[in-house]
């Protein structure tokens, strides 16, 4: 037997002659009347859509941006319980759990049961009279997960700093939310999220949050009692050992053999600044990276020669020295390869499982989606009670692409600024020269960075520029220096 309610109302499990009504006036598509926030096109990553309506069918999915949905099917009488209840009218957002009951695949005496707290969506009537019966009536019950009410949530004003941590960055989003986030320990190599891609006002939280964990090798996990976390990848493959121990049998699909679909080669690209101005004309710095033997499963055969994944950090390469490789070179050589550790990691596990049954997998980051399917009588079964009962978990397609990630080097971007800059001369500086600059922070305070500024244009009549005279400094990309553009009259 098989079982499903919602709120303690028992949901119907359709006959197949209810089955054929239904198909009869509607397609399966019919069902879905959800859209995708039209921001989330602006994620950094190619998430797929969610697979066609089923009823009776749990669609719970990876990452903040996409929610878990659940189509029942209800007669009059639960359908007006559902709805009259006190809890239902005091606030629609309020979750009520649905249950999922059936037995075990392999032991008739042991259920299997999944509770999962869903908020209801206005009932939709699919028969105004079934047969003539008016009792008979059928609405479509539908049902999403807490992710469904996230992306009506604006973030406040967020201000990102050169001192906001990752996880000062994760706690404000969830203060946003509402919820509570258990995160995971952030690798120091990638320093600290970018201010000048997370401080936004009323932009959509969920996405924030899907831009900070793949920034950090991490994705957001949604347990099936509602728990939020982020999850690495070293963490993911644990769970999913676990998961399998448990579940030894299944009736189809299993975990893919190769993974030739991985690059050989991983670029990471990070922008050119100098002298605390980003370079204009998109010039940028490339480390290269190749999966090192525990990336890979100690295989490197496993990669698809001549092949590479481009990924762009907003982290910036510094130039202010003029060498040939950045001053924080260090830092973002280690930042490089833990993005390309990564982005091996997340290709380590692929799979497809189909199994007759509620099976109880817990979701990972390698989930794509799970999708738990109590399905209608089997044919020629009509009052047996044997249903189709089945559970498919899904890895993340092959070319799930992270092409941007959002972390910033904590040193460049503290001064990060336009190229207009206060200074003052260090010494005499002729007409027609140039000459060493102390760059002010303010009018009064020097920030002791030093620059070599030009006086020779715009000088037309003008006189020797005394020690310590008030300049204003601009930076001329094309030729890559500070020009004298301005100074206090004597």
């Amino acid at each position: 037997m098989a079982e499903i309610s919602y709120a303690g109302h028992p949901l119907l499990i359709p006959s197949r002659s209810v089955q054929d009504w239904i198909e009869q006036y509607y397609t399966w598509e019919d069902f879905d009347h959800f859209t995708q926030p039209a921001l989330s096109r602006s994620l950094p990553f190619n998430q797929p859509p969610p697979p066609p309506a089923r009823l009776n069918q749990l669609y719970w999915p990876t990452g903040a941006t996409r929610w878990g949905r659940f189509y029942g099917l209800a007669d009059s009488s639960a359908k007006y319980q559902i709805v009259s209840d006190e809890q239902y009218l005091r606030a629609a957002t309020t979750p009520r759990n649905l249950v999922l009951q059936a037995k075990h695949e392999y032991d008739s005496e042991t259920d299997v049961t999944l509770t999962i707290p869903m908020s209801l969506l206005p009932p939709r009537p699919l028969s105004a009279m079934l047969y003539g019966k008016t009792e008979a009536e059928l609405w479509l019950i539908p049902l999403v997960d807490q992710r469904y009410w996230w992306q009506f949530e604006g973030s406040a004003e967020l201000s990102v700093t050169a001192s906001t941590t990752w996880a000062n960055l994760f706690d404000t989003l969830d203060d946003n939310l509402g919820v509570t986030i258990e995160t995971e320990t952030v690798d120091t190599d990638y320093q600290e999220p970018d201010p000048a891609s997370f401080t936004r006002e009323h932009y959509p939280v969920p996405i924030l949050l899907d831009m900070a964990a793949h920034s950090v090798g991490q994705r957001i996990v949604v347990e099936l009692d509602g728990d939020v976390k982020t999850q690495s990848w070293g963490a993911a493959r644990d769970q999913f050992a676990t998961n399998q121990a448990r579940l030894t049998s299944w009736a189809a699909g299993g975990e893919f053999l190769d993974k030739l679909h991985a690059p050989e080669q991983v670029i990471v690209s990070f922008p050119k600044i100098r002298h605390h101005v980003p370079r204009i004309d998109g010039d940028r710095y490339d480390y290269t990276k190749t999966p090192a033997a525990n990336d890979f499963d100690s295989n490197q055969n496993e990669v698809a020669p001549g092949t590479e994944k481009l990924i762009r950090s907003t982290a910036y390469a510094d130039f202010t020295g003029g060498g040939g490789t950045p001053d924080n070179n260090t830092n973002l050589d280690a930042m490089a390869g833990q993005i390309a550790t990564d982005y091996y990691g997340s290709l380590l596990k692929a799979y497809d499982f189909r199994w007759n049954s509620l099976a109880e997998w817990n979701p990972i980051a390698y989930d794509d989606h799970i999708l738990w399917t109590i399905g209608r009588l089997r044919d020629g079964d009509e009052g047996s009670g044997d249903y189709d009962i089945s559970t498919r978990v899904r890895s993340s397609p092959h070319n799930l692409d992270v092409e941007q990630q959002f972390q910033q080097e904590v040193d460049p971007v503290d001064d990060v600024t336009d190229t207009f800059k206060m200074a003052k001369n260090d010494s005499s500086l002729s007409v027609g020269a140039s000459g060493t600059c102390s760059v002010y922070s303010d009018t009064s305070t020097d920030s002791g960075d030093n620059v070599t500024a030009y006086y020779d244009w715009g000088d037309t009549g003008a006189s020797n520029l005394g020690a310590n005279t008030e300049l204003i400094l601009q930076f001329f990309q094309d030729n890559d220096r500070w020009q004298v553009v301005g100074w206090a009259c004597s």
